[in-house]
């Protein structure tokens, strides 16, 4: 059975279904609509598949949205919700199960920061990481270093390639595991004059564990920042609407 929580902490799933991710699209997005007024939205979708040797299959999803009202009173909601059906007991190995969550609930990528606002820049180049925390100081990390040019419309457009591996020997068990991650990947980023943005980040490589075989491994990141009035969202979800506390 499927469940959702309002945080990005879950169990990892072998059978999360396309429509149940779809419809925790339209939920999260809904949830940054307040009750009249404007906004800046910003939401982002994490999708996550693993494959084993022998054809099973893991995936797991999260999505983060926030909606930020300008003026004096800033408001600010900010909900975060992962798909998290089963008990963890699909993975035979626990190293294997460390793993394949770090990458849902561990993963993090800090985008290349801010372009040149003149008229004057029209070439740039800027570093982007990604991390993925397998547990407290044993970190995946790769830089995304981006090459932007802006054209006649003043939009940034971005991309980059990049690749990296890490290899962790856990000595918690007896005898000792060892597990190996590579990924590689290409990001592609698209920044509009009045701060809007569109970004994807694709990466795939091999899981490696010493005593569980490999794993296919399949990652995407999609960001996308909009102006958007609250009765824009409203229209947009079917006039469906979600309370929210001011903080």
């Amino acid at each position: 059975m499927t469940e959702t929580r309002d945080n990005r902490h879950g169990r990892w799933t072998g059978n999360m279904r396309p429509a149940a991710y779809a419809l925790l699209a339209t939920v999260a997005m809904a949830a940054c609509a307040p009750q009249g007024g404007g906004g800046r939205l910003n939401v982002r979708t994490l999708e996550v598949r693993a494959i084993s040797a022998d054809s099973m299959v893991f995936e797991g999803a999260a999505i983060d949205s926030t909606w930020t009202i300008p003026g004096d009173d800033v408001r600010q909601l900010t909900r975060s919700l992962v798909l998290e059906p089963g008990d963890g007991s699909d993975t035979p190995n626990p190293l294997v199960d460390v793993a394949l969550r770090a990458l849902v609930t561990g993963y993090q990528f800090l985008p290349p920061g801010e372009l040149p606002v003149d008229m004057e820049s029209t070439q740039e180049t800027a570093n982007g990481l990604l991390e993925i925390a397998l547990q407290q100081g044993i970190n995946f990390r790769a830089i995304v270093v981006a090459n932007y040019s802006r054209g006649e419309d003043m939009a940034w457009r971005g991309t980059a390639n990049f690749t990296d591996r890490m290899v962790w020997i856990d000595s918690r068990v007896l005898p000792a595991d060892t597990l190996r991650l590579a990924l590689e990947g290409d990001y592609e980023d698209v920044r509009d004059a009045a701060g809007g943005q569109q970004a994807v980040l694709r990466a795939q490589g091999t899981l490696s564990v010493a005593t569980a075989g490999e794993y296919t491994v399949e990652l995407t990141e999609r960001v996308e920042i909009m102006e958007v009035s609250a009765e824009g969202v409203a229209r947009m979800m079917g006039g469906v609407r979600v309370e929210y506390e001011p903080q």
